[in-house]
């Protein structure tokens, strides 16, 4: 079967919540996915399309098996909340969870799919000044955009804090020390370059609003 093929029938696959269930229940056959799905994403032999497709499925199986999908949907619908059932509401980490994560979800869990997935965005928006700024047809770039800015948030605060484990974040977050340091969510931050070129893609508005 050609990568073409291939992508072709994974994104059908990918339509049912069935094929992330099975994903989550077989980490040896993820594994093998991603895998050939990063490989993809680098190959310099693959046209431009194929990698970012490659790419953005990498970090929707990422998202899904874990359920940081769940929790970045409604982390956009507390944050898009003023006054009550606002972010400024919440008074503890467990608190927060409670409201924004999925019923089983695991904090560790969530926060190694998030930290994963933005490799996969890092190469989607590192690919996007190749194709004049467009994302893969029939991308919902609106969607990649919300994921790869949570996906990197995740990502820098583990990076910069020395976390190799979504389970260090949780328990530093659960405990409320040692204070956290930051990520510098801006477009100085070469970190964020290829992310913001995502949220370009989505709207050049959704960057004026994010201050990037």
């Amino acid at each position: 079967m050609g990568t073409d093929k291939a992508l072709v029938y994974l994104e059908d696959e990918a339509g049912s919540a069935a094929f992330f269930n099975a994903l989550k229940d077989d980490p040896t056959g993820k594994s093998d996915l991603e895998g050939f799905l990063k490989d993809i994403s680098v190959d310099p032999d693959a046209a431009d399309d194929q990698s970012q497709r490659a790419a953005l499925l990498y970090s929707d199986i990422e998202l899904k098996t874990t359920g940081a999908d769940v929790l970045v949907n409604n982390l956009v619908n507390v944050l898009d909340t003023s006054g009550t059932g606002g972010i400024d509401s919440y008074t503890s980490f467990d608190d927060f969870w409670k409201a924004v994560a999925p019923d089983d979800g695991d904090p560790g869990t969530i926060f190694d799919g998030l930290n994963n997935a933005y490799t996969g965005f890092d190469v989607l928006g590192g690919l996007l000044p190749d194709t004049g700024g467009e994302g893969p047809e029939g991308a919902n770039m609106g969607e990649a955009a919300q994921n790869a800015v949570v996906a990197f948030v995740i990502y820098e605060v583990m990076s910069v804090n020395g976390f190799t484990e979504g389970k260090q974040l949780a328990e530093a977050l659960g405990t409320g020390s040692p204070v956290l340091a930051m990520p510098d969510l801006s477009a100085s931050n070469t970190d964020f370059t290829n992310i913001n070129n995502i949220i370009e893609a989505a709207s050049p508005g959704l960057a004026d609003l994010l201050g990037v």
